[in-house]
C-alpha cells in the first residue's frame, strides 16, 4: 500500500492474480453500491472496488437501502452473465472484467471510475465523466 492509501500497481496485479482464480468462469450475480465504494458479488466470491484506491475480497458490513442508479443500471445489463475473464491493463492501475457481450472496467487512478461497454467498447454507464469519457463514446483500453 502506497502512503497516499492506494494500492501500488504490483499489489494490485497481485490481486488479479488472486481474482483470476476466484472469478474466471464464474457468474456476476449483483452489484451494489454503498459509501462510495462498490461491491461485486460472484457465485462463492465477493470483492470490494473503491474508486482510485483499491480493491479487496470482502463484503459490505450494511448495504444501502435505496439502491444506487447506476447499481440498477449495471444489473439491467450484466447481472448473471458469465466472468469470460479479468485482467489487468499493463502498466495501467486499470482492471478489466469481460463477458460475453461487455466489459465493465474499473479504474483504479485519480478518482477512479467504474465503467460498463458494450462489446465495441461503447460506453454504456460510468460513474465518473471527463472529456474523453463519457455516454456512447468509445473506451479505449491499451491491450
Amino acid at each position: 500500500m502506497l502512503l497516499t492509501g492506494k494500492i501500488s500497481y504490483d499489489e494490485l496485479e497481485q490481486m488479479v492474480y488472486h481474482l483470476k482464480k476466484e472469478v474466471e468462469g464464474s457468474y456476476l450475480k449483483n452489484i451494489y453500491h454503498y459509501q462510495g465504494r462498490w461491491l461485486l458479488k460472484f457465485n462463492h466470491f465477493s470483492f470490494v472496488f473503491e474508486p482510485g484506491l483499491a480493491i479487496w475480497p470482502g463484503t459490505f458490513d450494511e448495504r444501502e437501502t435505496n439502491l444506487h442508479s447506476l447499481s440498477i443500471k449495471i444489473r439491467k445489463e450484466i447481472k448473471d452473465h458469465k466472468v469470460v475473464s479479468i485482467d489487468i491493463v499493463n502498466n495501467d492501475r486499470t482492471i478489466v472484467i469481460t463477458t460475453y457481450n461487455n466489459k465493465l472496467i474499473l479504474e483504479l487512478y485519480a478518482k477512479g471510475n467504474l465503467i460498463l461497454t458494450d462489446s465495441e467498447n461503447k460506453i454504456i454507464v460510468l460513474t465518473r465523466i471527463y472529456p474523453e469519457c463519457s455516454h456512447g463514446k468509445e473506451y479505449n483500453i491499451n491491450e
